[in-house]
């Protein structure tokens, strides 16, 4: 009886080695997480109701929809300053007859899947297929992501491009240069996704030059880099004459200068009030942006990269103190042939390229973020010289565990982490949302921890049996992946409804029937977007435009006839209330 249960599980171990073994399964893992994911978020909220409170950026993108599909709206020439990719794909569901919300959140969704999935390729060139698909997994399932996916916001569509810009890109020079011809149009699309998106090009230009024979890649590759350039005209000419025939400014221009000035503005506020920036922000929220319902479970995945980033830190010093002291008196560098610098002022340079990446970050708010992300990718660049130099021999042994691609990789994503965070912080205003763009390089962070934690694991002689048996490289990536499924589910399951949707709905419904001649009428809203939508005609925005200025003589400037305001229904002289759905109330001239 003994040796049929041990017949039985020496059976069942045997399937789960030939499971586990199979290198389909990751992959396979990972696609129908994302696509299962994506159509379910997509679904969610199509039909909960959730453009109040929290989205409320998505009416500004189904206005230039429907502009664009040929609905005559007037005002609102702000919205031709939005990025176009996303609207642009909604106005021609439009243009079929399908003129909703659904659209909106299709197109803004979709391309999860592609990051998911791009994310997990872009992460074996990395590490194995296992800790591939946990990072993917991972991705895939952020707090932060799942919110922001499919609600009518850019940022999802425009990273998905970004992940996929950056993966064609990498395999272009290690592999094959007809992938430029890729690479560089999804980059192009990324920014037309969200025009923060255009980072993701000093991303790539800071992995090229990352590279040891950096005079000799330019020469290599530079006929496919300008073919891959003209390939992507395709994409940007006919936004950009769009943009000169109607003569609208380039929106991530005035976006680019507002931010550019933002410091200066903030030092002088600060000389009459008390303002402060907190750049640490992004940071401190981290454990929610992992898993928001639960703040523990993102720490335990803050620790996992934490070991990562500090044992990574720890072999980088290590192997740099013994190559000090093994160096000659001057080292050759691999930037300028034949230039030999003096040992000691060549680590003096590489030190301060390192005070220099961090105070680009720490002075953020008192300089202009461009020559910040200037001080910071420069500093970076000249690191990897640095680097290339005193680890000439083992950068170019393709049978070192920390190769060429290893080290060009991990430099582009921290480039990627601390260039986003650097234009990001550089906001006076936080949004949650703008982690989106730092969440590809941060979950190769936590990736790069758990890599680290397996690989010592495989290193230990006392659990070499066990682990050999169990393959606990596979098993532990499978344990967690487990984990964050679950943990998906239950973020799925929280209602996102908000009811100030059907109170903004049943207000536009009771104009509709009350109000025959509403699209001639003078409506000024708190809300104005929202009813512009819902009306199909455009509807000003009703705001304090300065001190002193009461709502009774703004109205009359705006010369409104009706007014819709939000959580107030305070009297206003000169004007009756007529209606109040929920904390929305209608006034009419009297």
């Amino acid at each position: 009886m003994i040796k049929d249960n041990k017949k039985s599980l020496k059976k069942d171990l045997s399937l789960i080695d030939k499971i586990l073994l199979n290198n389909r399964l990751p992959l396979i893992i990972v696609v129908l997480f994302a696509i299962i994911v994506t159509f379910s978020i997509i679904y969610i909220n199509s039909t909960s109701n959730i453009l109040g409170s929290s989205y409320r950026d998505a009416y500004l993108y189904l206005i230039q929809a429907l502009k664009w599909s040929g609905y005559n709206i007037t005002g609102y020439d702000y919205v031709n300053y939005l990025s176009p990719l996303v609207p642009f794909l909604t106005a021609i569901l439009f243009k079929i007859g399908f003129v909703s919300e659904p659209s909106l959140f299709l197109t803004s969704g979709i391309f999860y899947i592609c990051g998911i999935i791009g994310i997990y390729y872009l992460l074996n060139l990395r590490f194995d297929k296992y800790v591939s698909c946990f990072g993917s997994i991972l991705y895939g399932s952020l707090s932060i992501n799942l919110m922001w996916t499919g609600n009518g916001t850019l940022d999802i569509t425009s990273i998905a491009f970004s992940i996929l810009a950056i993966y064609f890109f990498i395999i272009a020079m290690e592999k094959s240069q007809k992938y430029f011809y890729l690479a560089i149009p999804l980059g192009v699309l990324s920014f037309l996704g969200k025009y923060t998106g255009g980072l993701i090009f000093a991303v790539m230009l800071l992995y090229f030059l990352s590279k040891k024979d950096i005079f000799g890649n330019i020469k290599k590759y530079i006929k496919n880099i300008i073919g891959g350039l003209i390939t992507s005209l395709i994409f940007i000419i006919p936004f950009l004459g769009y943009y000169y025939i109607n003569s609208y400014p380039l929106g991530f221009l005035t976006q680019a200068n507002e931010i550019s000035n933002e410091a200066t503005t903030r030092v002088a506020v600060s000389v009459t009030k008390e303002v402060s920036n907190n750049i640490f922000y992004y940071f401190q929220q981290i454990p929610r942006f992992i898993y928001s319902p639960n703040q523990i479970i993102g720490y335990i995945f803050l620790v996992i990269g934490l070991i990562g980033i500090i044992y990574g830190i720890y072999i980088i010093l290590k192997n740099i103190n013994n190559k000090y002291s093994n160096s000659p008196k001057k080292i050759d560098t691999s930037f300028i042939p034949k230039l030999k610098l003096n040992k000691n002022i060549f680590y003096i340079i590489m030190l301060l390229t390192v005070v220099l990446m961090i105070i680009s970050f720490l002075n953020v708010a008192n300089i202009s973020f461009i020559i910040s992300e200037a001080i910071f990718f420069v500093s970076l660049f000249i690191f990897s010289i640095c680097v290339n130099s005193i680890f000439n021999e083992e950068i170019k042994s393709t049978n070192s565990n920390y190769n060429s691609l290893s080290l060009s990789f991990d430099l582009a994503m921290i480039g990627w982490f601390i260039g986003y965070m650097i234009f990001f912080s550089a906001h006076f205003t936080k949004a949650d949302r703008y982690f989106t763009a730092l969440a590809p390089s941060f979950v190769f962070f936590i990736s790069f921890g758990l890599n680290v934690i397996l690989n010592k694991l495989n290193n230990l002689d006392k659990i070499e049996k066990i682990n050999k048996e169990y393959h606990l490289n596979k098993i532990i990536p499978i344990i967690l992946i487990v984990i964050l499924l679950i943990t998906t589910i239950g973020y799925l399951t929280i209602d996102k409804h908000d009811p100030l949707v059907d109170e903004e709905k049943e207000v536009s419904e009771w104009i509709k029937l009350n109000i025959p001649n509403y699209a001639d009428a003078h409506i000024v809203a708190d809300r104005a977007p929202i009813y512009t939508w819902y009306l199909k005609t455009g509807i000003p925005y009703h705001f304090i435009l300065s001190e002193g200025m009461t709502h009774e003589k703004q109205l009359n400037e705006e010369n409104a006839t009706y007014y819709i305001r939000l959580n107030n229904d305070t009297k206003i002289n000169g004007f009756k209330i007529i209606k109040t759905i929920g904390p929305n109330t209608i006034y009419k001239r009297v």
